[in-house]
Protein backbone atom coordinates (compact mmCIF):
# COMPACT_ATOMS: atom_id res chain seq x y z
CA UNK A 1 0.00 0.00 0.00
CA UNK A 2 0.84 3.62 -0.83
CA UNK A 3 1.46 6.22 1.64
CA UNK A 4 -1.21 7.60 3.05
CA UNK A 5 -2.47 11.21 2.61
CA UNK A 6 -2.29 14.50 4.70
CA UNK A 7 -5.33 15.59 6.05
CA UNK A 8 -6.46 18.65 4.18
CA UNK A 9 -8.94 20.88 5.46
CA UNK A 10 -10.16 24.03 3.39
CA UNK A 11 -12.53 26.70 3.85
CA UNK A 12 -14.29 28.98 1.41
CA UNK A 13 -16.77 32.19 2.05
CA UNK A 14 -17.98 34.42 -0.70
CA UNK A 15 -19.95 37.47 0.28
CA UNK A 16 -21.86 39.82 -1.30
CA UNK A 17 -23.44 43.19 -0.66
CA UNK A 18 -25.02 45.18 -2.95
CA UNK A 19 -26.87 48.43 -2.44
CA UNK A 20 -28.51 49.10 -5.53
CA UNK A 21 -30.61 52.41 -5.44
CA UNK A 22 -32.52 54.46 -8.45
CA UNK A 23 -31.05 58.24 -8.31
CA UNK A 24 -34.20 59.57 -9.98
CA UNK A 25 -36.87 57.79 -11.46
CA UNK A 26 -40.29 59.16 -12.56
CA UNK A 27 -43.92 57.49 -14.46
CA UNK A 28 -46.78 59.07 -14.63
CA UNK A 29 -50.16 58.13 -15.44
CA UNK A 30 -53.70 59.88 -15.66
CA UNK A 31 -55.37 61.40 -12.44
CA UNK A 32 -58.48 62.90 -13.65
CA UNK A 33 -57.84 62.74 -17.37
CA UNK A 34 -53.78 64.62 -16.67
CA UNK A 35 -51.08 63.43 -17.06
CA UNK A 36 -49.37 63.10 -13.55
CA UNK A 37 -45.89 62.28 -12.34
CA UNK A 38 -44.87 59.92 -9.78
CA UNK A 39 -42.13 59.64 -8.03
CA UNK A 40 -41.01 55.69 -8.40
CA UNK A 41 -37.20 56.33 -7.15
CA UNK A 42 -37.70 54.16 -4.05
CA UNK A 43 -38.26 50.48 -5.98
CA UNK A 44 -35.70 48.08 -5.22
CA UNK A 45 -33.89 46.21 -8.21
CA UNK A 46 -36.11 43.46 -8.90
CA UNK A 47 -34.41 39.62 -7.99
CA UNK A 48 -31.34 41.89 -6.36
CA UNK A 49 -30.44 40.68 -3.22
CA UNK A 50 -28.87 43.12 -0.63
CA UNK A 51 -26.76 40.03 0.73
CA UNK A 52 -25.64 36.65 -0.79
CA UNK A 53 -22.97 34.61 1.39
CA UNK A 54 -21.41 31.36 0.00
CA UNK A 55 -19.45 28.86 2.34
CA UNK A 56 -18.28 25.10 2.62
CA UNK A 57 -15.46 23.33 4.53
CA UNK A 58 -14.30 20.52 2.79
CA UNK A 59 -12.46 17.86 4.45
CA UNK A 60 -9.73 15.09 2.66
CA UNK A 61 -9.75 12.02 4.27
CA UNK A 62 -6.07 10.71 4.79
CA UNK A 63 -6.30 7.28 2.97
CA UNK A 64 -3.75 5.89 1.26
CA UNK A 65 -3.23 6.91 -2.38
CA UNK A 66 -3.91 3.51 -3.89
CA UNK A 67 -7.40 3.70 -2.65
CA UNK A 68 -8.23 7.18 -4.25
CA UNK A 69 -9.55 10.41 -2.40
CA UNK A 70 -12.42 10.88 -0.45
CA UNK A 71 -13.77 14.02 0.84
CA UNK A 72 -16.53 15.13 3.07
CA UNK A 73 -17.77 18.50 1.73
CA UNK A 74 -20.78 20.97 4.00
CA UNK A 75 -21.80 24.04 2.14
CA UNK A 76 -24.41 26.41 3.55
CA UNK A 77 -25.44 29.38 1.12
CA UNK A 78 -27.85 32.51 2.39
CA UNK A 79 -29.54 35.07 0.07
CA UNK A 80 -31.73 38.43 1.89
CA UNK A 81 -35.33 38.90 0.77
CA UNK A 82 -35.58 40.12 -2.97
CA UNK A 83 -38.14 42.15 -5.00
CA UNK A 84 -39.63 40.59 -7.67
CA UNK A 85 -41.52 43.40 -9.82
CA UNK A 86 -38.36 46.43 -11.90
CA UNK A 87 -41.60 49.20 -10.08
CA UNK A 88 -42.14 48.36 -6.69
CA UNK A 89 -42.58 51.28 -5.32
CA UNK A 90 -44.88 52.71 -2.20
CA UNK A 91 -45.84 55.75 -3.78
CA UNK A 92 -49.14 55.50 -4.96
CA UNK A 93 -49.24 58.88 -6.44
CA UNK A 94 -51.30 61.76 -5.06
CA UNK A 95 -54.42 59.78 -5.49
CA UNK A 96 -53.77 56.53 -4.37
CA UNK A 97 -54.64 54.56 -7.64
CA UNK A 98 -50.83 54.59 -8.85
CA UNK A 99 -50.89 50.69 -10.58
CA UNK A 100 -47.68 49.99 -9.86
CA UNK A 101 -47.59 50.69 -6.81
CA UNK A 102 -47.00 47.54 -5.03
CA UNK A 103 -46.74 48.31 -1.40
CA UNK A 104 -44.56 44.74 -0.88
CA UNK A 105 -46.16 42.46 -3.11
CA UNK A 106 -44.24 39.96 -4.66
CA UNK A 107 -41.01 40.54 -2.58
CA UNK A 108 -39.88 37.15 -1.59
CA UNK A 109 -38.04 36.53 2.34
CA UNK A 110 -34.77 35.70 2.53
CA UNK A 111 -33.92 32.03 2.93
CA UNK A 112 -30.53 29.54 3.61
CA UNK A 113 -29.64 25.93 2.43
CA UNK A 114 -27.04 23.68 3.72
CA UNK A 115 -25.99 20.85 1.83
CA UNK A 116 -23.63 17.84 2.41
CA UNK A 117 -21.62 16.00 -0.20
CA UNK A 118 -19.34 13.00 0.07
CA UNK A 119 -16.72 12.64 -2.84
CA UNK A 120 -14.87 9.35 -3.64
CA UNK A 121 -12.48 9.62 -6.55
CA UNK A 122 -10.74 6.66 -8.55
CA UNK A 123 -12.13 4.40 -6.19
CA UNK A 124 -9.45 1.58 -5.78
CA UNK A 125 -7.48 3.29 -8.30
CA UNK A 126 -9.73 2.60 -10.92
CA UNK A 127 -11.43 5.45 -13.46
CA UNK A 128 -14.57 5.34 -11.08
CA UNK A 129 -15.97 8.54 -8.78
CA UNK A 130 -18.73 8.18 -6.68
CA UNK A 131 -20.34 10.80 -4.71
CA UNK A 132 -23.52 10.65 -2.05
CA UNK A 133 -25.14 14.29 -1.49
CA UNK A 134 -27.48 15.83 0.27
CA UNK A 135 -29.01 19.09 -1.15
CA UNK A 136 -31.39 21.50 0.92
CA UNK A 137 -30.60 19.51 4.46
CA UNK A 138 -32.91 21.26 6.55
CA UNK A 139 -36.12 20.55 3.76
CA UNK A 140 -36.31 24.06 3.76
CA UNK A 141 -39.45 25.37 2.01
CA UNK A 142 -38.26 28.70 -0.20
CA UNK A 143 -39.33 30.82 -3.12
CA UNK A 144 -36.52 31.47 -4.96
CA UNK A 145 -38.29 33.74 -8.02
CA UNK A 146 -42.04 34.69 -8.80
CA UNK A 147 -43.80 36.85 -11.52
CA UNK A 148 -45.10 39.87 -10.56
CA UNK A 149 -48.04 40.96 -12.05
CA UNK A 150 -50.02 42.35 -9.31
CA UNK A 151 -50.22 46.23 -10.65
CA UNK A 152 -51.13 44.85 -14.67
CA UNK A 153 -52.90 41.57 -13.91
CA UNK A 154 -54.03 41.66 -10.19
CA UNK A 155 -51.60 38.34 -9.54
CA UNK A 156 -48.17 37.08 -8.51
CA UNK A 157 -47.06 33.58 -9.44
CA UNK A 158 -44.63 32.18 -7.35
CA UNK A 159 -41.27 29.48 -8.06
CA UNK A 160 -40.80 27.10 -5.16
CA UNK A 161 -37.10 26.06 -4.44
CA UNK A 162 -36.54 21.76 -4.62
CA UNK A 163 -37.44 20.30 -1.08
CA UNK A 164 -34.58 18.32 0.68
CA UNK A 165 -32.98 15.64 -2.09
CA UNK A 166 -30.77 12.91 -1.44
CA UNK A 167 -28.67 11.40 -4.32
CA UNK A 168 -25.91 9.10 -5.56
CA UNK A 169 -23.70 10.35 -8.77
CA UNK A 170 -21.37 7.76 -10.08
CA UNK A 171 -18.69 8.32 -13.04
CA UNK A 172 -16.73 6.54 -15.07
CA UNK A 173 -13.76 7.56 -16.92
CA UNK A 174 -12.86 5.92 -20.47
CA UNK A 175 -9.58 6.89 -21.87
CA UNK A 176 -6.43 8.56 -20.69
CA UNK A 177 -6.06 11.11 -18.24
CA UNK A 178 -4.21 14.19 -18.89
CA UNK A 179 -3.21 15.50 -15.59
Amino acid sequence: MEAKRKRFVSVTVAPSLTDAVYKQWYDSYLVKGVLTPVNISDSKFAFVPKFQVNASITYDFPIPQDLGKLSLRGSYYYQSAIQTAEVNTSNCGPDGLYANCHNGYGALPGYGLGSARIDWHSVAAAPIDVSIFVNNITNKFYRPGAENAVGILGFASYSFGDPRTVGVEARVRFGRTIE
